[in-house]
């Protein structure tokens, strides 16, 4: 006897009410928060930052349901994430030139706390959470 999931109804709407909760503050505040805490160089693509999350919303939900299917092991949509996966490795390097294309028109500079960091993960053996 198999019953009914009812959970991804209620993770998928909880990620709906979430998301639409954070871009509507994003939509409220980003030009504002863009104006104080960023160089004056950065304020001319605050009109931008509503759309990026409004556009991370339908994305947040699908991996909510990717998630749902995996977990009851179905896995018939692998084949078709990996083809969606593909295609994106496919249009950017068709579309771009390379890497420096996509950084170079903000000058965006490697930040050395965030290189700092990764190189410490790099170098730091990772603890085994398994009790011995």
């Amino acid at each position: 006897m198999q019953r009914e999931n009812q959970c991804p109804g209620a993770d998928l709407g909880g990620t709906a009410v979430l998301g639409g909760i954070g871009a509507l503050g994003l939509t409220a505040m980003a030009p504002l928060v863009i104006k104080l805490g960023f160089r004056p160089a950065f304020v001319s693509i605050a009109y931008l930052v509503p759309w990026f999350a409004w556009c991370m919303l339908p994305l947040a939900m699908a991996n909510v349901l990717i998630n749902n299917l995996l977990a009851r092991s179905e896995f018939k949509v692998v084949p078709w994430l990996v083809a969606v996966a593909v295609g994106y490795v496919v249009v950017l390097n068709r579309s771009l030139a390379s890497f420096l294309s996509v950084v170079r028109p903000w000058n965006l500079q490697p930040d050395p706390l965030e290189c700092g960091g990764l190189l410490y993960l790099d170098a730091k053996p990772l603890k085994s959470s398994i009790a011995k």
